[in-house]
C-alpha cells in the first residue's frame, strides 16, 4: 500500500471534447465583445487578442523564473496584465469585477466542455493508499479546479489537491514533488503518481525515486491526437461532415442534401450577425422579410441557447417588411423628384406597380389613364422622362387621392414599427439578404432617433444618399470595399430565391378590430409550382446542418472570418455549377416584381431569336432584351433555358455573357478610378 497516490488532472482524470487552446480563444472572443476591444485605437482581431494573451503569459513565467520560482503564473494574473493592454489602460484601473468575470468564464467553458476520462476511475478503484491526492501543471488555482471536480463527482476521491500557479511550483522541474513530500511527510518510495505526460509525469518524478504510471489509454490518447490536429490546421480542418444518400432516397431527402452542403454560407452569416450585433451592442436584432424569416430560422438553429462567446444576444424579432410596402415613408409628396428615388434604383416603372405603391386601386382610374394614353399592363422606360407620368402627376384627382392614401400608409406603416419596438430602442440590427439595403433606408426616415445596423450577404454600390443613422456591412461581398466577389452578383436572384418562404411579400399594412397593426401580403406564387418543394426542402437542410453543428461551431469559437472563404465557396458553386434541380426550380417560379414592373415575372418567358437580332438597331427589341438580362442575371440558369433551338440559346448565352461581362469591366474601371483619386 502506498502511503500517497498523487494523480494528474488533465488527460488524466479530466479531459476536454476539444484542444486546450480552444479554451483560450474563447475567453479571447468573450473579452473581445464583452469589453468592445474591437473599437479601440489599433485594435486587435480576436486571433490577435489571443496571440497577446500567449505573450502575457510567456512574459510573467520569465518574470517567475527571475524570481525563483518555476515558471508558473495564475490566471488572474494574465487577465489583469492581459486586458490592461489590450483596453490600453494601466492594470490598476480594472475594477476587480472585470477580472473575476473573466476567470468565471474560463471555468464555465472548462466545465461545459470536459469530461471524465472513461477508464481512470477503474485504475484508481484498483490501487490501495492511504490517501490519494490531484496534483496539477496548470494557471487556474485550487479554489477552481475544486470547484470543477465537485461538477463532475470526483471530489471525494481525494482529500486534497495542488495546482502549480498556487506554489510557484510544477511537476517539470520536480519541485512540486518535493513540495508534496514535505506537506505529507511522506518518502519517495511510499509515493505512486499517475499521468499522462511523459517528462512531467513520469521522467520528471521518477528522477525523485517516484513510483509512476504512464495514463495514456488508446481510446483516450487517439481522440487527443484528433483533437491536436484539428487545432494545428485550424479553421481549415473544421469540417462539416459528408451526408451520403442511400441508393433509394427520395427527391425530398436529396433537396435536403443540397441545403445541408450549402449551409457554411448561411451559418457563417449568422455568425456575421451575431458579432456585428455584440460589437455595436445592438438592443434589438430584427430579420426583415422575406428572407429574414429564413435567415432567423438559421440564426436560431446556430445559437439554440442564445448566447455567442458566453455573451448573451440581443432579442429577436420578425420585421414583416417590404420594398413596397416602407416606400411611402420616402413620399413627401407626389412628384417625379419624390419618385426619383425609386426610379433610380428601378429604370422601369410599371403603370400598377406605380398605383400599387401609392396605395390606389388602378380600376378606380381607368378612364384617366385611357385619356393620358396608358394601357393598364403598361412598362414604361425611363418614367422620369415620361410626359404621361407627369400629367398624371398633376392631376387633382388622382394626385389628392394619391396624397391622403400615402399618408394613412405611411400612419400605418409608422404605427407598426412602434408595436415592433422600433421607436423605443437606441440601436437596431436590420438582417436582409441585401444588395442596397433601401428598406433600411426608408425605416430609418421614420425612426430617425434610433441607429441602425444593416447587415446584409451582399451590398452593391449606393445610388440614393444615405441616412445619417444608418450602417451597412455585408459578409459576402460589398461593392464600395471591393469587387473580388462581386460575380457573386450575377446570381443573386438565384440567392433570392432559395432564401425564400412559403409567406408572400407585405404589400401594406391594416388595423384590426383590436388596434394591432397587421401586414397584408400578397399571394406568393414562387411556391406554386410542382417545383416548389425544392426551396423549403433546401432550407430545412441548412437549418438541419445549423442544429447539428451549433455546438462544434461554439466550442471551437469560430467566428464569420474564419469561415467567410469556405462560405464564398459555397455561394460560388451554386453560382456556377448548380444542380440541375435548383436551375429547374428557378426557372419554372415566377420571380414578384411588385414595386418597379408591378407583376410577377415569367423566366421562361424569353425573348425571341429575332428580338435578341434586331436589339442592335431597334429601341424597343432592345429594352425587351436589355430587361429581360437585368430581371434574370444568372447566366448558368439560361443555359436550361426549354423550349429554344440551340441558335436561339447561343444567342441568349452570349447576350447574357456580354452582359455581365460589361458590368464587370464598368466595376473594375470605377474601382481604379476611386483608387487613383485616393492617392
Amino acid at each position: 500500500m502506498y502511503k500517497l497516490v498523487t494523480v494528474d488532472i488533465w488527460d488524466t482524470l479530466l479531459r476536454r471534447k476539444c484542444h486546450p487552446e480552444f479554451v483560450k480563444k474563447h475567453t479571447a472572443l468573450y473579452c473581445y465583445y464583452r469589453f468592445g476591444i474591437g473599437k479601440k485605437p489599433q485594435s486587435l482581431s480576436p486571433d490577435q487578442l489571443y496571440e497577446q494573451r500567449l505573450q502575457v503569459e510567456s512574459e510573467l513565467a520569465e518574470a517567475a523564473v527571475a524570481q525563483g520560482h518555476d515558471n508558473e503564473y495564475a490566471i488572474a494574473d494574465v487577465v489583469r496584465l492581459w486586458l490592461a493592454r489590450a483596453l490600453q489602460r494601466p492594470e490598476d484601473t480594472l475594477p476587480a469585477t472585470d477580472i473575476d468575470c473573466v476567470v468565471n468564464q474560463e471555468f464555465l467553458f472548462e466545465l461545459e466542455y470536459s469530461y471524465v476520462d472513461e477508464d481512470i476511475l477503474q485504475l484508481l478503484s484498483e490501487i490501495e493508499a492511504e490517501q490519494f491526492v490531484y496534483l496539477s501543471d496548470f494557471y487556474i488555482g485550487a479554489e477552481i479546479i475544486q470547484r470543477l471536480l465537485e461538477a463532475k463527482g470526483l471530489a471525494n476521491y481525494f482529500s486534497s489537491g495542488f495546482v502549480s500557479c498556487d506554489h510557484g511550483l510544477n511537476k517539470r522541474s520536480g519541485r512540486f514533488y518535493e513540495f508534496v513530500h514535505e506537506r505529507f511527510n511522506v518518502a519517495p518510495g511510499d509515493h505512486l503518481h499517475i499521468g499522462d505526460n511523459f517528462y512531467s509525469d513520469i521522467e520528471s518524478a521518477k528522477r525523485y525515486g517516484i513510483t509512476t504510471i504512464h495514463y495514456e489509454p488508446e481510446r483516450g490518447h487517439s481522440a487527443r491526437l484528433k483533437k491536436e490536429e484539428v487545432f494545428l490546421n485550424f479553421p481549415q480542418s473544421f469540417r462539416f461532415p459528408a451526408h451520403k444518400l442511400e441508393p433509394d432516397s427520395s427527391p425530398a431527402e436529396e433537396t435536403a442534401l443540397a441545403g445541408y452542403r450549402a449551409a457554411e454560407l448561411f451559418i457563417g452569416f449568422a455568425l456575421f450577425v451575431a458579432e456585428k450585433a455584440l460589437a455595436n451592442n445592438v438592443d434589438v436584432i430584427y430579420f426583415l422579410t422575406r428572407e429574414g424569416e429564413f435567415f432567423q430560422q438559421v440564426f436560431e438553429a446556430t445559437f439554440p441557447d442564445r448566447t455567442f462567446a458566453g455573451l448573451p444576444l440581443p432579442q429577436i424579432e420578425l420585421l414583416e417588411v417590404s420594398r413596397l410596402s416602407t416606400y411611402p415613408a420616402l413620399l413627401d409628396s407626389i412628384n417625379v423628384d419624390e419618385f426619383m428615388n425609386i426610379w433610380r434604383l428601378h429604370s422601369v416603372q410599371g403603370l400598377q406597380g406605380l398605383f400599387e405603391l401609392v396605395g390606389l386601386n388602378i380600376e378606380h382610374f381607368s378612364s384617366l389613364i385611357a385619356t393620358l394614353g396608358f394601357t393598364k399592363g403598361e412598362v414604361i422606360p425611363n418614367p422620369a422622362e415620361d410626359q404621361r407620368l407627369l400629367a398624371l402627376f398633376e392631376d387633382t384627382q388622382f394626385h389628392e387621392a394619391a396624397v391622403e392614401a400615402v399618408k394613412q400608409n405611411k400612419k400605418l406603416l409608422a404605427k407598426y414599427l412602434e408595436q415592433k419596438g422600433l421607436t423605443s430602442v437606441d440601436r437596431a440590427a436590420l438582417i436582409d439578404v441585401g444588395w442596397r439595403g433601401t428598406i433600411a433606408d426608408n425605416i430609418a426616415k421614420l425612426v430617425p432617433s434610433t441607429e441602425f445596423t444593416c447587415v446584409y450577404l451582399g451590398i452593391r454600390k449606393f445610388i440614393n444618399p444615405q441616412p445619417e443613422n444608418v450602417t451597412k456591412v455585408a459578409y459576402g461581398f460589398d461593392e464600395r470595399q471591393s469587387i473580388e466577389y462581386s460575380r457573386l452578383y450575377e446570381s443573386f436572384a438565384a440567392l433570392e430565391f432559395l432564401c425564400t418562404p412559403e409567406s408572400g411579400s407585405v404589400m401594406s399594412y391594416f388595423e384590426d378590430a383590436e388596434g394591432v397593426i397587421l401586414p397584408k401580403r400578397q399571394p406568393n406564387a414562387t411556391h406554386a409550382s410542382p417545383e416548389a418543394s425544392f426551396i423549403p426542402g433546401f432550407q430545412a437542410g441548412v437549418v438541419s446542418a445549423a442544429k447539428a453543428f451549433a455546438e462544434p461551431i461554439r466550442m471551437l469559437s469560430l467566428t464569420a472570418e474564419q469561415l467567410h472563404s469556405k462560405s464564398m465557396a459555397v455561394w460560388g458553386n451554386l453560382a456556377s455549377s448548380p444542380s440541375n434541380d435548383l436551375v429547374r426550380a428557378f426557372l419554372s417560379m415566377p420571380q414578384q416584381d411588385g414595386l418597379g414592373y408591378g407583376a410577377n415575372f415569367d423566366r421562361q418567358n424569353v425573348p425571341s431569336a429575332s428580338t435578341i437580332l434586331k436589339s442592335a438597331y431597334h429601341k424597343r427589341s432592345r429594352f425587351e432584351v436589355l430587361q429581360y438580362v437585368k430581371r434574370v442575371q444568372w447566366t448558368e440558369s439560361v443555359k436550361q433555358v426549354q423550349g429554344i433551338d440551340p441558335f436561339h440559346k447561343y444567342l441568349l448565352l452570349n447576350v447574357f455573357r456580354s452582359a455581365n461581362l460589361y458590368r464587370r469591366l464598368r466595376l473594375r474601371l470605377r474601382q481604379r478610378k476611386t483608387s487613383s483619386s485616393a492617392k
